[in-house]
């Protein structure tokens, strides 16, 4: 799937969420790869376990609202969300009071409800509940070993020194997302995003497209269908020469390019990073030294 920032349409006051109990680091936590997406169990208080998908694409964090009922939580300021898609889709402001991964617990997380959580698990075929964000992210080191299929959180990130071609050290910012520096689309710098939000490999905004001299490419690309927060749309289908993430270089990289109107215009960000590339790597998300550090294995 596509980033799936989801915003209301007025601004938000964001409150940081608990932060994991420091005694409880490192802990390791299995996740299940599926479609390329990070599933994790996750508790609500006394609650659960409920499946979550572990997105740094989504802002602040997301609830099923049929869930965020069940629990009885208090919904508060309504507004329309942003993401993939072209439907217009309210959610509504509210917080967890606990929410436990493993032996990582987190309190006062802020998520938005609404509806669009049960209609993309209903595309991946799993029922999925929760999303977790930036709300329960920020904050936190957290490594994604995707051969592993283990997610840790650490206490700091691991010494490490670059190495071109298998180890890349990212300079990052995480704003609405988590914005990377030092990538590189077919030999041309980008601005780019990493989202384990996203099941697809490189995913090009309309603007980019063009900038990047990929007109013909997408145009005659195959058809493609994806799911956002705000429905499903329509994209191409095809390759890039390269993609260079800070020395480490994927030849040959199958891309998805964004058409207009798609829910995908106006990106502070060129091109959007996906699992289907990292699934080979190990990725670390260090939000308090803003870098990511990625690892061949």
């Amino acid at each position: 799937m596509s980033n799936r920032k989801i915003v209301t349409a007025c601004a938000i006051l964001f409150l940081t969420a608990g932060c994991a109990i420091a005694a409880g680091l490192p802990a390791d936590v299995p996740f299940e790869l599926f479609h390329n997406v990070i599933l994790v169990p996750v508790h609500l208080g006394d609650r659960g376990p409920y499946l979550a998908m572990i997105d740094t694409g989504t802002d602040p964090s997301a609830i099923d609202i049929a869930l965020a009922k069940e629990l009885g939580l208090r919904l508060g300021r309504g507004g329309e969300i942003d993401g993939g898609g072209t439907q217009t889709v309210k959610a509504f402001e509210t917080r967890l009071a606990s929410v436990r991964v493993g032996s990582v617990t987190a309190v006062n997380v802020e998520v938005l409800a609404g509806g669009s959580i049960a209609k993309i698990g209903a595309t991946l075929g799993r029922p999925i509940r929760l999303v977790l964000g930036k709300s329960f992210l920020n904050g936190r080191v957290v490594q994604f070993d995707f051969p592993r299929k283990m997610m840790r959180f650490l206490a700091r990130s691991p010494d490490a020194v670059a190495a071109p071609g298998r180890r890349a050290i990212l300079p990052s910012r995480y704003e609405d997302d988590v914005e990377l520096d030092g990538v590189r689309v077919d030999g041309k710098p980008v601005r780019a995003i990493l989202d384990t939000g996203s099941n697809g490999s490189l995913k090009i905004t309309p603007e980019a497209v063009h900038a990047l001299g990929l007109d013909a490419a997408a145009s005659g690309g195959k058809e493609a269908r994806g799911t956002g927060y705000r429905g499903t749309y329509s994209s191409r289908e095809g390759h890039v020469e390269s993609l260079d993430l800070g020395g480490i270089r994927v030849a040959d990289p199958e891309a998805i390019f964004w058409l207009p109107n798609t829910g995908h215009d106006g990106k502070p960000w060129d091109v959007n990073v996906g699992n289907s590339i990292l699934k080979d790597f190990v990725v670390t998300l260090d939000t308090v030294g803003r870098h990511v550090l990625i690892e061949k294995p």
